[in-house]
């Protein structure tokens, strides 16, 4: 807390010694600090090497202080330094020879917020506890009679400078009485002429001050307030809502800074300053709010890809590898003495795996990536890249299949448009002809596509009870899995495929969805590096680019491990 408020007073100096003597904070005055009245008694305030400064700057400090507490208050001597600024100091506080006055002829007292206590009484802060940290050596200190005696001669003098009792003055050496009154000689009276000559040409030129037709001041007095409300910082440091906040956490002082604001406030209803919000539109922006942030809905699992995936890669080279054709005759009945016939082992000749290349790109620009947030832009570009590479594979995987449609054996085949109990019928019936074949039971994944699936999964018998029910099932050729995840056919989860309607590369033209495919998961292979990043790619003023690439192979590996069934919907 700083105490400071202008009045000007007459003082003697003597440069000799750099010993500066002064009344530094009055007892039982009022002074204005931060907007709000301070008074100080006697045993009220502590101290420990407190230093001499300027502009309440302990960076400035320029002396050593010592205190001396009184009835009348607190007095202060000075050592000031031996150096240039400590000289300055000296001069400034030295009145001029012919005004009598100095520029700086003021002390001003600062005691720190910590341990400061007060009681208030009406509008004035009566301090009971606090800790003088600095005197400021100002033209304008706080308390009227805050203000330096001397510039002592001797740095021997001690005491509490007494006024004449005849002539009002402090003398240097410490006479309280002149042997006799003082001389009025003609240079006192031209001295006090000149004085009267200056004050009445400083009234006459209230003369100039012109008053407007009405009434009412044109200068107006306003402190600075504690607390201020239109966004800016006050002088004194504090924030209300930042004191309010710490009064209900327990901080006294901040509660006495709060209760004591509103008590003068409630008095002088004047010291609130509201401020609407039209007043501050332009700082208060738009804020980002980072837990509010709609993303897209989860994807679709990649039923096929996951089923299908057989590892990673790590570049584009070619790759080999070789497979069974056929077999036979390898075991007969036996004559004796004669050799068994030899039987049959094909492998196929070999097929050449060549991985191909995706890439993509996204352009940021330099003020998207700096106006940042959490979660950062570039981390949901990434998170974009991610889900469509993975879209991709699931697409690439059912290309395979598609492509060769052709040449895959049929498990069933249904007359469209039929209702769902003739449809999971023809399906028990492909499943149990594949029980009977020598690698019927390879098959464990079946893919079914959407006519299908939504034929089987409004099946009835003929009392209208469903075929696969998801509640309660009782004499039912199958379930359903919760929200139609998947439907159980003898045993048999036909899994919902989106991707068996529109393969990569067909990307809003869809194929028509009457193909689902019953699977050995050893009979499709897809290989695929993972995505790569590169950050800030051909970075300029204007942004950067986010770059990815891959590497993907697919490859039709046994076409026997593969099955499809076709149902059209009328």
């Amino acid at each position: 807390m700083k105490l400071d408020n202008p009045l000007s007073v007459t003082f003697e100096v003597d440069r000799e010694t750099r010993t500066i003597r002064g009344l530094a904070l009055p007892f039982g005055d009022v002074a204005v600090s931060k907007g709000r009245k301070w008074t100080f008694a006697k045993g009220t305030l502590t101290w420990s090497r407190v230093k001499g400064v300027t502009h309440h700057d302990l960076h400035n400090a320029l002396a050593t202080v010592a205190f001396e507490e009184t009835d009348e208050g607190l007095w202060a001597t000075a050592k000031v330094a031996k150096t240039t600024a400590g000289d300055e100091l000296l001069a400034l506080c030295t009145p001029d020879p012919d005004t009598g006055e100095a520029v700086w002829d003021g002390l001003s007292v600062g005691i720190a917020e910590d341990g400061l206590r007060y009681v208030a009484r009406g509008d004035v802060h009566h301090v009971t506890a606090g800790v003088v940290n600095e005197v400021t050596f100002t033209p304008v200190p706080a308390f009227e009679r805050a203000r330096i005696t001397s510039v002592a001669a001797s740095a021997a003098q001690e005491g509490t400078p007494m006024k004449c009792t005849k002539c009002g003055n402090v003398h240097l050496d410490g006479v309280t009485e002149c042997a006799t009154a003082p001389a009025f000689s003609a240079e006192s009276g031209n001295a006090l002429a000149k004085a009267v000559d200056d004050l009445t040409k400083k009234v006459d030129g209230l003369a100039d001050i012109k008053i407007p037709v009405g009434g009412g001041a044109q200068f107006q007095v306003t402190e600075e307030p504690l607390y201020r409300f239109d966004g800016s910082k006050a002088s004194s440091g504090h924030d209300f809502s930042a004191d309010l906040l710490g009064a209900i956490k327990g901080d006294q002082q901040a509660g006495e800074r709060v209760l004591g604001f509103m008590s003068e406030s409630l008095i002088n209803p004047k010291g609130l300053q509201f401020v609407a919000t039209g007043d501050v539109e332009s700082v208060n922006q738009p804020v980002y709010r980072p837990d509010m942030f709609k993303d897209e809905e989860p994807a679709q699992p990649a039923i096929m890809y996951d089923t299908f995936y057989a590892g990673g890669l790590s570049s584009v080279t070619p790759f080999f590898y070789s497979q069974l054709k056929g077999y036979g005759g390898l075991i007969g009945d036996h004559t004796q003495g004669v050799p068994p016939t030899a039987g049959t082992f094909e492998t196929e000749d070999g097929a050449t795996i060549t991985p191909g290349s995706v890439s993509g790109r996204i352009f940021l620009t330099r003020e998207a990536a700096d106006q940042g947030g959490n979660p950062q832009i570039s981390g949901l570009i990434w998170s974009k890249f991610q889900r469509t590479f993975r879209e991709m594979l699931e697409r690439r995987t059912a290309k395979v299949l598609h492509d060769n449609l052709a040449n895959i054996t049929r498990l069933a085949t249904i007359a469209a448009g039929a209702e769902g109990r003739v449809v999971g019928e023809a399906l028990k019936g492909g499943l149990v002809d594949l029980a009977f074949t020598p690698d019927g039971s390879r098959f464990s994944r079946f893919f079914g596509a959407k006519a299908l699936y939504r034929a089987l999964s409004h099946a009835v018998d003929g009392n209208d009870r469903p075929l696969y029910p998801i509640l309660s099932p009782s004499n039912a050729d199958g379930t359903s899995s919760s929200r139609l995840g998947s439907i159980n056919v003898a045993g048999i989860n036909v899994a919902p495929t989106w991707s068996t309607e529109i393969p990569y590369g067909a990307e809003g033209s869809e194929l028509p969805d009457d193909t689902s495919f019953y699977a050995d998961p050893m009979a499709v292979k897809i290989w695929n590096s993972g995505l790569t990043r590169l950050d800030k790619v051909g970075e300029t003023a204007a942004g950067w680019n986010i770059d990815v690439f891959a590497y993907v192979a697919t490859h039709l590996y046994d076409l026997r491990g593969l099955r499809r069934v076709e149902y059209k919907a009328v």
